[in-house]
């Protein structure tokens, strides 16, 4: 199966990183945008488990992104999704910053275009849509206590 929606053109990454770059360098002069990327990130998913599905497909790449920066989740993984929907540099080395990109891409995308919670994407025209599953994260918001709304 041939993977074919909701991609980026390598170019349009490499300015989105130029320009994350440039905008992190003036606020925090010396910081990598992987580990400061990977510190957002890890925020935002122990924060709410749930916003995993925001990345989409993406959500593989982005995973395996923190887990190079040290920040493992789990060992649920989606390999075939995965070699679709990934970055990697010359050396065959997954390329984080740009996995990390894409990934912030498609949940601009997914926040303007999907219902909140979604998990089915349709990454090519000729296949069923694929439904997203991380099981590691569906296990911890599980185990997560329920809230609910005080009365005032």
């Amino acid at each position: 199966m041939r993977y074919t929606e909701h991609l980026f053109d390598s170019g349009f990454i490499r300015a989105r990183i130029a320009e994350h770059r440039e905008r992190l360098e003036q606020r925090e002069p010396g910081r990598r945008l992987e580990d400061k990327a990977a510190e957002v990130l890890w925020a935002r998913i122990l924060e709410n488990p749930a916003r995993y599905v925001e990345f989409g497909p993406w959500w593989w790449a982005v995973k395996r992104s923190l887990e190079t920066m040290g920040k493992k989740i789990g060992d649920d993984f989606d390999p075939v999704v995965f070699e679709t929907y990934r970055v990697t540099r010359a050396d065959g080395m997954l390329d984080v910053a740009a996995c990390y990109t894409a990934g912030e891409e498609f949940r601009e995308l997914y926040q303007g275009t999907f219902f909140r919670g979604s998990r089915s994407f349709y990454l090519s025209a000729d296949a069923p849509a694929y439904e997203l599953v991380d099981d590691n994260l569906e296990l911890a918001l599980a185990r997560m206590p329920v809230r609910t709304a005080s009365r005032a």
